[in-house]
């Protein structure tokens, strides 16, 4: 019986897969902002620090944002 490696288990099926069972477009939360900004009008200091909203960059990690992102695209937020 061959071995099963939880690693390589996860990072070809379970991170590389978006939401809507598509390969992951994005490598970085970088690309996932511009999508955002440019697909569905966003603004990007959202996303980011900026003097009047220290905290944000710690709610939008790269998976929150993809998600969000993901959610846009299907529909689920507006």
């Amino acid at each position: 019986m061959p071995e099963f490696n939880l690693k390589k288990y996860i990072s070809e099926k379970v991170i590389h897969q978006s939401p809507l069972n598509e390969e992951l477009e994005f490598k970085n939360k970088n690309e996932v902002v511009d999508a955002l900004v440019n697909d569905f009008g966003k603004r990007r200091e959202t996303f980011y620090n900026t003097p009047t909203n220290k905290n944000i960059e710690k709610f939008y990690t790269f998976n929150r944002t993809l998600r969000y992102y993901y959610d846009l695209k299907s529909g689920k937020k507006k």
